[in-house]
């Protein structure tokens, strides 16, 4: 396919430890192979132009899971996809399938919000994707049923 610039990425070896709590902590379960432990954004109030720093942590829950591209999009409040961009994590530096059980790992990635009119509301969908097949892994509850196959993540408004 295409290649698509990503921007600035950042990966750190080691998410916080346990006993420190994650921004937008939740167990965003990826088929039992990666779970997304928190995410953040770099600030809460963007103008029009801006890029907002997205930070992902991630763990792995079983060796090799697999090579998986993480696919972010920007979505207007209807839904409709401004933009896309896809890459393994870590610029390729860390690709999924070196990442092993319980190892933790922060990704960050700059998300234009180019797209997004002054006082609309953006939203930021991620996705892992199969890097051969392009098929998404998908999100599993609690109790084990599938629920979707991207997570919306909280909504960005941008300021007049």
């Amino acid at each position: 396919g295409d290649a698509l610039p990503l921007g600035r990425v950042t990966i750190e070896p080691n998410a916080p430890a346990g006993g420190e709590s994650l921004p937008n902590a939740g167990n965003y379960n990826f088929e039992d192979r990666i779970r997304l432990l928190g995410y953040d954004y770099d600030r809460r109030v963007y103008a029009p132009g801006d890029s907002l720093a997205l930070t992902l942590f991630w763990e792995a829950l079983r060796p090799s899971p697999g090579d998986y591209e993480v696919q972010i999009r920007l979505l207007d409040a209807e839904g409709n996809v401004l933009s896309t961009q896809q890459g393994r994590p870590g610029g390729g530096a860390r690709p999924t399938t070196e990442w092993r059980p319980d190892e933790t790992f922060v990704d960050t990635y700059d998300v234009s919000l180019a797209p997004v009119a002054a006082g609309q509301t953006a939203v930021i969908q991620i996705a892992l994707v199969d890097a051969g097949t392009g098929a998404r892994l998908n999100l599993i509850g609690d109790d084990g049923r599938w629920l979707d196959d991207v997570l919306r993540l909280s909504p960005v408004r941008l300021r007049e």
